[in-house]
C-alpha cells in the first residue's frame, strides 16, 4: 500500500513538473538576440533617411523580426496574428504589438497607403518596445 502511494505522488509531482515546463516559453538564445540587435540596427539605419520606400521596408522587416522573436519564444501559430493573439500572457499591455503589425497591414494590403514620418515613428516604437517585452532587444 505504501508503494502505491509513493507511485501516486511521484506520478503527479512528476506530471505537474512537466505542465509547468511546457508551459513556460522558452526565452531567446543569446546568439538569436544578437541576431534581432543586429537586424534592428539595420532597421533604424532605413528609418533614418527620407525615403519613403526605406520606411515601408523598415516596417515589414520590423514585423518580420517580431515574428522571429515570437516563434523563437516557441509561441504557437501559422501567423503572426495568430501569435501574437497567443502571445498575450508574454505582454503586460500587447497593444503596442498589435498597433505595430496594423501599421504592416495596411502597407502590405492597401496599395494607396502612404505614412508619414510621425507615423512610421510610432509604428518602428511600437515594434521596439514589442521586441523589447519579448527579451529579444
Amino acid at each position: 500500500m505504501i508503494y502505491g502511494w509513493i507511485l501516486f505522488i511521484v506520478v503527479v509531482l512528476g506530471g505537474g513538473m512537466m505542465l509547468y515546463a511546457m508551459s513556460k516559453k522558452r526565452a531567446l538564445s543569446d546568439i538569436d538576440r544578437d541576431k534581432v540587435r543586429s537586424a534592428w540596427a539595420n532597421i533604424e539605419l532605413l528609418v533614418e533617411g527620407d525615403n519613403d520606400s526605406e520606411w515601408v521596408k523598415a516596417v515589414f522587416e520590423a514585423d518580420k523580426l517580431l515574428d522571429f522573436a515570437l516563434v523563437q519564444r516557441r509561441v504557437a501559430g501559422e501567423s503572426l496574428g495568430e501569435r501574437l493573439k497567443n502571445a498575450k500572457p508574454l505582454f503586460g499591455n500587447i497593444d503596442a504589438a498589435w498597433q505595430a503589425h496594423k501599421v504592416r497591414n495596411e502597407l502590405a494590403h492597401n496599395m494607396n497607403a502612404q505614412l508619414t514620418r510621425p507615423q512610421i515613428e510610432r509604428a518602428m516604437d511600437n515594434f521596439k518596445r514589442a521586441l523589447r517585452r519579448l527579451g529579444a532587444l
